[in-house]
């Protein structure tokens, strides 16, 4: 299924390379996805930033986890949430305001939040993005969907 996407998205759905990563290193979860993806970007070639200011019509809504930025354009943008829909909702709507066109939502299915259904409900009702630029990525089922 992956080959249908541009190359970004085939390194960044690399469950099996995230999992190592993952099991070969200590901390707490979320922390280590954050990690892996800032080490990935930066292998990559871009500029890793965590904590990357998200900004819509110069209005700031708090940062995203972490953004891959190149010639000070965005390349990917990924928010990691574990929490209650409040939160969930929180990095969905950084992620729709951003200036990206490749944006990733990491969850967990064991979490409280929307299904991947509901998800894109929300997201085709409020964001003017093209189909397809959110990727939401279960962690816990290691399975992704686009958006």
């Amino acid at each position: 299924m992956t080959q249908n996407l541009g190359p970004l998205m085939r390194y960044i759905l690399d469950f099996d390379q995230l999992q190592d990563y993952v099991s070969k290193n200590e901390g707490l979860l979320p922390n280590l996805i954050r990690d892996y993806f800032l080490k990935l970007g930066n292998d990559l070639g871009f500029e890793s930033e965590k904590n990357f200011s998200a900004k819509f019509n110069k209005i700031e809504m708090g940062s995203v986890k972490l953004a891959w930025v190149d010639s000070n354009k965005i390349a990917a943008a990924f928010e990691i949430e574990f929490g209650n829909k409040a939160e969930f909702l929180s990095s969905l709507w950084k992620l729709m305001a951003l200036d990206t066109q490749n944006a990733v939502l990491i969850t967990s299915s064991k979490a409280r939040n929307f299904s991947p259904d509901e998800t894109k409900k929300l997201v085709s009702m409020f964001s003017k993005k093209p189909e397809n630029f959110l990727v939401l990525i279960d962690i816990a089922k290691e399975e992704f969907f686009l958006l």
